[in-house]
């Protein structure tokens, strides 16, 4: 099995190659629209290298909350005790991973991650809650692109929410 250059040999075989880490690796490589948009070869190596296996996660939820991206709200016996903040459970490094993709997309303002970008900037009105929303979906479709092995497709990036 080919090794791509920028992961290290440990993780290149064994266990890695055994959760389909290749097929992600290689689906980011060949894939001109999503290199496009800033998240090439080494963003998705550091995102594998982080994750380590597709199904570590029960749900997106999960993931989210591990790249520090989840909203936490707290309360007492039903009220508020104040303002809504994101999760500082996690890696922040998967969170920078993400805000990357964002920064290249924002930088040539087009492509599908600019677009939905510019969907959720109507729908919330705040560029952070806008910009943030975009970073989880650009994490979900990753997760999603390597738990499935298949190709990205940016017709399907910007129209569904889910």
């Amino acid at each position: 099995m080919q090794r791509a250059r920028f992961l290290p040999r440990g993780l290149a075989s064994g266990r890695a190659a055994a959760h389909g880490v290749f097929p992600v690796l290689l689906a980011c490589q060949t894939s001109r629209s999503w290199a496009g948009e800033g998240f090439g070869q080494r963003l998705a190596g550091l995102f594998v290298a982080f994750v380590q296996d597709p199904d570590r996660f029960k749900d997106f939820s999960k993931l989210t909350r591990y790249c520090r991206l989840a909203i936490r709200d707290q309360s007492s016996d039903g009220k508020p005790l104040g303002f809504q903040q994101l999760d500082r459970q996690g890696l922040s490094i998967l969170k920078a991973i993400s805000y990357r993709a964002f920064l290249q997309a924002a930088k040539r303002k087009d492509g599908p991650v600019w677009d939905f970008y510019q969907l959720s900037l109507r729908h919330v009105a705040s560029t952070t809650h806008a910009r943030l929303n975009t970073q989880r979906k650009i994490l979900k479709t990753l997760w999603t692109l390597w738990r499935r092995q298949s190709d990205f497709d940016p017709k399907l990036f910007s129209h569904a929410q889910s």
